[in-house]
């Protein structure tokens, strides 16, 4: 279930960076050939992205060198974040994630996420996660349509 969870959260990064310029803007800010890998201990369930040129692409074998490396300390910890019970930022508080890297780029990526969880899960979980809420630029119609069947993003 987790990495189906994953794989869910980087199809919607994608799309979400397609669609929102806002999440393109933030994404420009972290560098080209960026390796962001997220781990889910104890089993270590992850999932590699590589930020070149503007998209984003799965790595299907395991990089040898990670630039920012994400790990839940345990399943139950990344479901209730990845499934909008918690927040990134209530998670890292309490100790539930590790982050291995740059720090700044790790903001970066938590604002993407979280603009991201706001196209996802409605008002009603995302209001109580975020104060103030992101703007979405995009309906969540129109982004669960290209998330759903535009292709290959």
């Amino acid at each position: 279930m987790i990495k189906l969870i994953l794989n869910i959260l980087i199809r919607a990064i994608k799309t979400g960076v397609a669609l929102d310029k806002t999440l393109g803007a933030d994404f420009e800010c972290l560098p080209n050939n960026y390796i962001i890998k997220i781990n889910v201990l104890p089993k270590n369930i992850s999932v590699c992205i590589r930020c070149m040129d503007g998209k984003i692409f799965n790595v299907v074998q395991e990089p040898n060198k990670v630039d920012l490396l994400v790990e839940f300390k345990d399943q139950k910890s990344a479901v209730n974040c990845l499934l909008g019970k918690n927040s990134l930022a209530t998670a890292f508080c309490e100790h539930r994630i590790k982050i291995y890297g740059n720090i700044n780029n790790a903001m970066t990526l938590t604002r993407i996420v979280n603009t991201i969880e706001c196209y996802l899960y409605p008002k009603l979980i995302y209001g109580k996660l975020f104060n103030p809420t992101p703007k979405l630029e995009v309906s969540k119609f129109k982004f669960y349509l290209t998330m759903l069947f535009g292709g290959n993003l």
